[in-house]
């Protein structure tokens, strides 16, 4: 069912996406240079403080993966399916635990469900963020993430650290307009 979703629907262009390309760009890649994996949690109700303990255990098994393949190693993610979860709140109060470790590291951590009301970047009535299977995506962060880290100054700090010299212009504006254009005197 997940294998399915992925290519039928991340890696494929979606009208109320708001902008031209697959849902997810970094999907095909990914598939085609059999860099995504799906892992399976069982249960209606896992533990969460062990799983929270699990995966920060597997957020830095993940970067040393990543590391050993170069620069193709940014295009690994992995799926973590919930496929007996019914309470899907468990979904976002996971990615809410883990999101500052993981982007403290350069990882992003997304939730994913049926339902899932996390707005679009490009068309806010879009919720891209939909799947038959609740989970969880970890992936390395990219430049275009800004939009899911401008709501704390941890988060801006761990975006400028990885991505500083290249940071995207539409991104300089941003900050400029959150924290002002400051200027020093020559």
């Amino acid at each position: 069912m997940l294998g399915s979703w992925i290519r039928e629907y991340l890696t494929e262009p979606h009208p109320e996406l708001g902008r031209a390309g697959p849902v997810c760009p970094f999907a095909r890649p990914a598939l085609d240079r059999d860099m995504l994996w799906i892992a399976t949690v069982s249960g209606e109700q896992p533990e969460f403080t062990k799983l929270v303990a699990e995966l920060r255990t597997f957020r830095d098994t993940f970067l040393a993966l990543a590391s050993a393949d170069g620069p193709d190693g940014l295009l690994k993610a992995v799926f973590i399916a919930f496929p007996d979860l019914v309470d899907f709140a468990f979904i976002d109060a996971l990615q809410q635990e883990l999101k500052p470790d993981f982007v403290d590291v350069g990882l992003m951590v997304g939730q994913f469900y049926d339902g899932c009301a996390e707005r679009g970047l490009w068309n806010a009535d879009f919720r891209p963020l939909q799947s038959p299977v609740p989970l969880l995506a970890i992936r390395h962060m990219v430049g275009s993430d800004f939009a899911f880290l401008n709501t704390s100054a941890p988060w801006i700090e761990a975006y400028l650290r990885r991505f500083a010299p290249t940071v995207p212009s539409p991104v300089r504006a941003a900050l400029a307009d959150k924290f002002g254009n400051t200027s020093r005197p020559d």
